[in-house]
């Protein structure tokens, strides 16, 4: 497992239950570095030498699967794919060349369109500053994902007029960052929808689907509540799109439907294992064993699921001004209800608690911490 981001967590818990021996390593200790399901490994540096020293007891067995947790360490897998594919390890992500398209939200949008995708149009940011028939509103975003990189931009912002287009492009010429500028789908009642994916090397594609209920649409965050579902042509456009690009390995697509035309839109391919990457397990599909070739994770019948990040929705739920609760877009009677269906969390896990301890130990510290005047 390359990285130790929650994550990663997700997936070790998931090998884990497999009968998978699990090793995480990183350059920097992260929440999954305290797991007891896997053994961890600080790197001194994240390049392909210290790498492989860590790990050396295991070069040349074929019996190892390389999985990157985020954009970061998938960027350092297509560098070095050639070197890992000489250890006879199996790199559980698609080829150099799709990794690029899936890394580059541009280049994805672009790609989507050459194929006739569904999929927001995009404008070449030079180009549209300078037309006087701008198509507001706008969505800017990163056009490649910043998690490591503290610019102080958000992951989506929606423009909705010439003023507003101005001061973000500037912020993201200030941080030294390129924007991806599409058309906004953002519109009342948009379903936002998780298709998690295994593609094996034969070309057959194991799909589960799940909607991200918090936070809303319009907050361009990161699902904080999610539950599975059933909805028909979600699945089958993730495929396409897979298929298309002739993708191994594991994924989640994201995909946004408006009810109101009936329309879904690719938004973005994350090339890699996802938050809540134990809830197709739990909901009886092991995506996992699907990638890794075992003929096994039919599905099975298990009680209904649910994910929760607990902190990040309390914060979806009762933020000042954009809370779910605060402005009444969601009671507290369903706000307890929904929390109490959760079977599966971001940290906790009774089987293996002490990523949530020293999670709420450091964040016990930070508050305690005196703050500098």
């Amino acid at each position: 497992m390359l990285g130790s981001s929650l994550t990663a967590l997700a997936v070790v818990r998931v090998g884990a239950r497999e009968g998978l021996t699990c090793t995480l390593i990183d350059d920097r200790r992260g929440p999954a570095a305290p797991t007891a399901l896997g053994r961890f490994i600080l790197l001194s540096e994240p390049t392909l030498a210290a790498l492989l020293e860590s790990v050396d007891a295991l070069r040349g067995h074929s019996d190892v699967a390389v999985v990157a947790d985020s954009d970061r360490w998938l960027r350092f897998v297509a560098e070095h794919r050639g070197a890992l594919a000489e250890e006879k390890w199996l790199v559980l992500h698609p080829t150099s060349e799709a990794l690029r398209t899936c890394l580059d939200k541009t280049r994805f949008l672009d790609w989507c369109a050459q194929r006739r995708l569904p999929a927001p149009q995009t404008f070449d940011p030079v180009a549209i500053a300078q037309s006087h028939t701008l198509p507001f509103p706008l969505l800017l975003r990163p056009e490649e994902t910043q998690h490591s990189r503290p610019t102080g931009l958000p992951k989506a912002h929606e423009v909705r007029n010439v003023a507003e287009l101005v001061h973000w492009r500037r912020r993201y010429a200030d941080a030294g960052v390129t924007p991806n500028v599409c058309e906004s789908l953002l519109r009342p009642g948009l379903r936002q929808f998780s298709v998690g994916a295994a593609r094996d090397a034969h070309g057959r594609t194991h799909t589960f689907l799940a909607e991200k209920l918090r936070p809303a649409a319009e907050a361009c965050a990161g699902g904080t509540y999610v539950v599975p579902v059933l909805y028909v042509g979600i699945e089958a456009l993730a495929e396409r799109a897979l298929e298309s690009l002739d993708y191994f390995g594991l994924a989640e697509v994201e995909i946004l439907f408006q009810p109101d035309s009936g329309t879904a839109y690719l938004v973005e391919i994350n090339a890699r294992p996802w938050l809540q990457f134990g809830l197709p397990h739990a909901s009886g599909q092991n995506l996992l064993s699907y990638a890794l070739g075992h003929e096994r994770g039919e599905r099975t019948a298990h009680p209904p699921a649910a994910w929760l990040y607990f902190s990040s929705d309390l914060y979806a739920c009762f933020a000042s001004g954009s809370g779910l609760v605060r402005t009444g877009a969601l009671s507290l009677g369903n706000y307890f209800g929904s929390c109490l269906k959760a079977t599966q969390f971001a940290v906790w896990d009774r089987n293996d608690p002490k990523p949530f301890v020293h999670s709420a130990l450091s964040a016990i510290a930070r508050t305690l911490r005196p703050r500098r005047r």
